[in-house]
This record gives C-alpha cells, structure tokens and sequence, in this order.
C-alpha cells in the first residue's frame, strides 16, 4: 500500500529489503526521490551509504552512480541519470529533523522509534508529532514505509495503524512448528 508499516525484531533484513526496493525504484525511474528517516541522523545516514555502496558495486546498478558534479556525501547523493533538482535523489535525516521544504516520492522511516527516544509519553509524543511532517514533504502519488520494531505498547507503530491510514505487516522471527 501507499502507507505501511512493517514491524519485526533487529536483524530480521527490514532495512536490506527496503533499501533493494527504493533503489529498484531509482532503478526504474532516476528522477524519484527518496528520503531516509532514522531515530538518529547517524543510523539514517548507515542507510543511505548502504544504498550508495550498493549502487557502487552491484553492476546493475553502476550507471546510478553520481557524476563528478553531483553531490554524492553520506547524508544525501544524486543518482547518475537525475536531472538538476534542489533536492537530491536520496537524503537522510534524524525524526527530529527539519525536513519541511524537501519532497519525497518515497519516505521510508527506518526505526525512527527507538529505545531511548520513547522512554516517556512526552516522547513518544514528540515522535508522533514529528513523523505527521512526512505527509507534508510527500508528493502526490508517493508513498510512506515505515519500519520498526516496537519498544511499547503505546508504540507509534501501534498508533499508526488505528489511524485506519496504515496497513501493518508484522514479520515473526520463529514459524511455530
């Protein structure tokens, strides 16, 4: 769907997953833009040079390469074939970022709950009020992937989806027997 939320324990490929897809979208169409969002601005910027080694080594995916006059750094690159653009094709930022004035056709919120930033109502809170500004940076016909784990029961991931708006697939780390 055009929201969704995929919640399973660290370690279960989420974030490998979803960073073959948006690349696969690149892939199809290097004018997309993709925009990161991580619980920290260090854990987003691991996935978006995860995503540039990838397009770096996979032969497929050389010719996305940034040219020399592209940007190409840790916390945001172009994709080879994108044409000029204020935004770049693929960004990283922190949940408590300012994101507003960027747009995304895709936004992908990668464990932007974490242990240490939902302790408290006051900030899970935060968080809630913060992830509704993706919304607002997504263009039209774009989409939004969160992934997670929950630390809570009063989980955003959990709030998301009694909006009605998400749709939630939760991937179990055992299969009973």
């Amino acid at each position: 769907g055009d929201r969704s939320i995929i919640m399973a324990f660290r370690g279960a490929a989420k974030s490998w997953i979803t960073a073959a897809y948006v690349l696969w979208l690149l892939y199809c169409d290097p004018q997309k833009k993709v925009l990161v969002v991580s619980g920290s601005l260090k854990r987003a910027v691991a996935f978006t040079n995860f995503c540039l080694a990838l397009i770096r080594e996979v032969p497929e995916l050389q010719w996305l390469a940034p040219r020399p006059n592209q940007r190409q750094a840790s916390q945001a690159f172009d994709v080879g074939p994108a044409t000029p653009d204020q935004n770049p094709s693929f960004h990283a930022a922190g949940v408590m970022s300012q994101t507003v004035g960027f747009r995304a056709d895709v936004v992908v919120p990668d464990d932007v709950e974490t242990n240490t930033n939902s302790l408290t109502v006051l900030m899970r809170e935060k968080i809630r009020e913060a992830v509704k500004e993706y919304e607002s940076v997504l263009k039209p016909g774009g989409h939004i992937k969160f992934l997670g784990t929950p630390h809570d029961y009063d989980s955003l991931y959990n709030h998301l989806v009694k909006t009605g708006i998400y749709t939630l697939r939760i991937w179990p780390a055992r299969f009973p027997t």
